[in-house]
């Protein structure tokens, strides 16, 4: 009976050391696995702040383009503005001394009977 007992004791000894064993090894394993899902964490804040940034950089790109292009736009219409009426104000004056030349033409032609 004794002996039964001392076997059952080592038996139960054997196994509370491979428990504690394989209790250590879960806990190695379970802080491996939390290093590694911190270090996923933290590349995943540093990626979501990389792209935050791109972002920033892209609007402010988009906007100093949209400046560009509205100053832009502000100056053609300016330059439009002024330029249009000069062009009228030619047209007429072209007209008006194709109408003289017209006139001019048709006084000599009844003066003289001939074309000019």
């Amino acid at each position: 009976v004794a002996t039964a007992l001392r076997s059952a004791l080592r038996d139960a000894e054997l196994s509370a050391r491979q428990a504690e064993e394989s209790s250590l090894e879960f806990q190695q394993a379970a802080a491996a696995s939390e290093a590694r899902c911190e270090a996923l964490a933290a590349r995943l804040r540093r990626a979501e702040l990389q792209a935050t940034l791109k972002g920033r950089d892209r609007v402010a790109a988009l906007s100093e383009a949209l400046e560009d292009a509205e100053e832009k736009l502000s100056r053609l219409q300016s330059w439009k503005e002024e330029t249009i009426p000069r062009l009228q104000a030619s047209q007429a004056r072209v007209e008006e001394l194709e109408n003289q030349t017209h006139e001019a033409g048709g006084q000599v032609y009844s003066k003289h009977g001939s074309e000019p």
